[in-house]
């Protein structure tokens, strides 16, 4: 297929190219191939008939911008002497788009022309390597990764990427990003994501001398209906308990509502026993924020929670002023949450006790006027029946402690803090 090539630009150099201090040229006419022709009367006829003799020389011209008096006799050039002059131009196919290399080289007035095919130079364009396209199910805190850093043409090092979160293909509504990071070369975690939304990422490379790749292709992922685990938002309808993030202990049985944050069951569950429970999931808190939402109103006494979801890491939170609270931690270990009881305890039985509404409560005391732990199997009428009572339901179960309270305490007071209305805090005063 016939194609038409068009010079970009070109320099002219005295020598080999490589030798020599360039001048810039504002014409240039490379060689063509002319025949010649010389006119002929055969054997003395009337008609002349025109006879092909021969190709013509071939010549090449240019012109230079500007005038440069000492590299021209630097280099012989003002002399009645054969040079050497080497066209070095750029030229693009005006049919594939594709860049060349044009040299023309006059040597003693015969031209030498080829051309040479000229890689781009640059950084290749990133692939999305994790989450795969289409995940689904993804909690609160994700982690991407591209494709490793590479170059074409020159050799180049991985100086940065750019990334983008979003929740359109064309990325014009942004939840997330990080520009020209250092040290997110070929990964990148955003946290606080919501439940059951798909969200779009891609990722640009960013080479120390070949500029920035294309952005890769963007995927996309979407999470959980519900993250398990998710202590919610102050304020907000279902704050303060969550589904649990696992296969339930056994005994454990979740009831109608238990995963609705609407329905009065949300984070309820039912014990073998009856007893009603309540999961707490983990979470983080910071008092006294200069960058919570409620510092304003509250300043020193302002109460930020953010599930556990919300952080990659301990020390991602910890770094936006959150601790884990002291609650999740026990026997050096850091657990998903707690369970504690919905009502305070019952009689189940003669030996053991439940948590179960309606009916009478336990008192400690040996002469209060109620039903007394003293009169149960075992029983002494003290504090220390508390204990007791709490094994006989199990080998997990124990007396809530005061972290578990202080945590309870901490919900409370931010749930006041940040709701607008009674609607979901019964508390809340203005």
């Amino acid at each position: 297929m016939p194609d038409l090539l068009i010079m970009e630009g070109s320099n002219l150099f005295c020598q080999a190219a490589g030798e020599s201090k360039h001048l810039t040229l504002t014409e240039l006419a490379l060689p063509t191939m002319q025949e010649m022709f010389q006119d002929h009367h055969a054997g003395g006829s009337r008609f002349q008939i025109e006879v092909a003799v021969g190709i013509e020389k071939p010549t090449a011209s240019f012109k230079l911008a500007g005038w440069d008096q000492e590299l021209l006799q630097q280099f012989g050039l003002s002399e009645d002497a054969t040079q050497i002059f080497t066209a070095r131009g750029s030229l693009r196919s005006k049919a594939t788009g594709t860049l060349v290399s044009a040299v023309a080289v006059t040597r003693d007035g015969a031209p030498v022309v080829f051309t040479l095919s000229v890689l781009d130079v640059g950084v290749s364009r990133p692939t999305n390597a994790t989450p795969s396209n289409g995940a689904t199910d993804l909690g609160g805190a994700v982690t991407m990764t591209s494709s490793a850093f590479s170059w074409v043409g020159v050799a180049d090092v991985h100086q940065s990427s750019d990334w983008q979160m979003a929740t359109d293909s064309g990325f014009t509504n942004l939840v997330a990003s990080a520009s020209a990071s250092g040290s997110d070369l070929t990964s990148w975690s955003v946290s606080g994501l919501t439940e059951n939304t798909t969200y779009y990422w891609r990722v640009r490379h960013n080479g120390t001398n070949n500029g920035s790749s294309p952005w890769s292709v963007g995927t996309a992922f979407t999470t959980a209906i519900l993250f398990g685990g998710h202590i919610g938002r102050a304020g907000m309808q279902g704050f303060g308990v969550g589904s649990y993030p696992a296969d339930l202990p056994p005994g454990f049985s979740a009831m109608a509502g238990t995963n609705d944050p609407a329905s009065q069951n949300y984070g309820n569950y039912q014990y073998s026993d009856g007893s009603i429970m309540v999961f707490i999931p983990k979470f983080y808190y910071r008092v006294g924020h200069a960058s919570s939402p409620h510092f304003s109103q509250y300043g020193g006494n302002a109460i930020d929670i953010a599930s556990a979801g919300d952080f990659s890491s301990t020390s991602d939170a910890n770094a936006a002023g959150y601790a884990l609270h002291r609650a999740f931690i026990d026997g050096g270990s850091v657990r998903s949450g707690f369970f504690i009881d919905k009502y305070q305890a019952v009689r189940n039985g003669s030996s053991s006790v439940r948590s179960v509404a309606g009916e009478a409560l336990l008192s400690l005391c040996s002469d209060a006027n109620v039903t007394r732990t003293g009169n149960m199997s075992g029983g002494l009428g003290k504090v220390r029946d508390a204990l007791k009572l709490a094994q006989t339901r199990g080998s997990e179960f124990n007396c809530a402690s005061i972290f578990m309270y202080s945590a309870l305490a901490l919900l409370s007071l931010a749930h006041g803090q940040a709701a607008n209305g009674v609607a979901h805090c019964a508390w809340y005063g203005g």
